[in-house]
């Protein structure tokens, strides 16, 4: 499928910086040429890099301002969004949620639901039907990247809250974060959006 081999290319991008600095000679080598250089190696790659060296304040960008597939990045805006309605006190961070495996499209309101293939949590799927405490599931989002509760706490919070104004809150300026990620093919097909540069994964 292309947009996995899209994500493929830009996460590969990611784990290219560590590696190649990891590995230069002590002598001046020039870390955006070797960038280049990989990058140039693999036919048909797109890569966009933002990075800085938090010990020199050596900074390399190369097509930092290009937009990529946001995948579950987008997931982080939804984590704010959960606690910063609990800080204000719209919920609370163990109430229990019904866990449902039906939601609405942000693009045209029509139902679709999650597939435990494509879902890296698919433990998620045997507590459908019962109640789970919210901060479970914020959890499961972030530490097991589940998309059945990435679901459930948008529908929580409210998709017209986890949105990109959320990411631009802490620097995100380019992302895009619309609902709909998690059934990718009915998704794209409805003409939905989602992405993010690299200079706003930060």
């Amino acid at each position: 499928m292309r947009l996995q081999s899209h994500c493929a290319r830009a996460f590969g991008a990611a784990l290219l910086v560590p590696f190649i600095t990891s590995t230069l000679p002590a002598q001046g080598d020039s870390l955006r040429t070797h960038l280049e250089q990989r990058i140039a190696a693999t036919p048909g790659a797109v890569v966009g890099v933002y990075y800085k060296s938090l010990k020199t304040g050596e900074l390399v960008t190369i097509a930092a301002d290009s937009s990529f597939h946001a995948a579950s990045t987008m997931k982080v805006p939804v984590m704010i969004e959960f606690f910063r309605q609990v800080e204000r006190g719209g919920l609370l961070e163990q109430q229990p949620v019904l866990l449902v495996n039906q939601f609405a499209s942000i693009v045209d309101g029509s139902p679709f639901s999650v597939a435990p293939i494509d879902d890296s949590d698919s433990t998620m799927y045997l507590r459908i039907g019962t109640r789970v405490p919210a901060r479970e599931l914020v959890e499961r989002m972030i530490v097991r990247s589940s998309n059945l509760a990435t679901n459930a706490v948008i529908a929580l919070v409210g998709a017209e809250h986890a949105d990109s104004g959320r990411a631009r809150g802490v620097g995100g300026l380019r992302t895009k974060a619309w609902r709909g990620e998690f059934l990718p093919r009915a998704w794209l097909f409805a003409g939905g959006d989602q992405g993010q540069a690299s200079q706003d994964v930060r």
